[in-house]
């Protein structure tokens, strides 16, 4: 028996049990998108530290749906700005333009659609006595939900939550990985403990006592 030969077999053996079994795993965790997404380089959101602060979004969609963000660094007020906003929408041409601000920890938050444009309302920063509970992103390829965390401040009247615009924001704050399209659902627990699913043509408005539910039509 020639030992040599015989160990020179086994290596090439071992060689290829391996090589196998890297191909294996390899397929497997290919299959996997939440294995192979939580490698992806996802940029977080993170929220100015500053008492006061605007950004404005245009939500866009080439090859995938995106944010473009203008950050006002200099403005005189916030409801001027808005009155601006609503008057020339984004800085960049897209399907929704979602204006948000912050002051004295009150959110606002409001949006506009090319396919239908929506009113001008007034800024508020008066107290909803409405909160959701309970805000679940579900997306029919991904094999998990994640609980979406709204601010304390987001709960004020006339405040325009649950677009398109607004919910890649929210996911664009947390870490979990996630996939984004017009198909996503959301399960809402309201403050009287009512279930509500909401799909990505519709959004809500805030009033001092309750909400209303409206349509989107982004026109693609």
């Amino acid at each position: 028996m020639n030992i040599w030969k015989e160990i020179k077999k086994g290596c090439i053996d071992i060689a290829i049990f391996l090589f196998e079994r890297y191909v294996d795993i390899y397929i497997w965790f290919h299959k996997q998108e939440y294995l192979t997404s939580f490698f992806q380089n996802k940029v977080k959101f993170i929220e100015p530290e500053k008492p006061e602060w605007i950004h404005i979004y245009s939500f866009v969609h080439f090859s995938k749906y995106e944010l473009c963000e203008t950050v006002l660094d200099a403005y005189h007020s916030i409801e001027e700005e808005y009155s601006r906003f609503f008057n020339k929408k984004g800085r960049f041409p897209g399907l929704e333009y979602f204006f948000l601000a912050k002051k004295d920890g009150l959110y606002i938050s409001r949006c506009y659609f090319v396919a239908n444009p929506v009113i001008k309302s007034d800024i508020s920063f008066l107290k909803s006595k409405v909160e959701f509970t309970y805000v679940e992103y579900c997306h029919p390829r991904m094999n998990f939900t994640i609980e979406l965390v709204i601010p304390e401040g987001m709960w004020v009247i006339v405040n325009q939550l649950f677009t398109p615009a607004f919910i890649l924001r929210l996911l664009q704050s947390q870490t979990k990985y996630y996939l984004f399209d017009m198909n996503y659902k959301l399960n809402i627990i309201d403050h009287e403990i009512q279930n509500l699913t909401l799909s990505s043509d519709m959004y809500i408005i805030l009033d001092r006592y309750s909400y209303g539910l409206h349509s989107i039509h982004l026109g693609e």
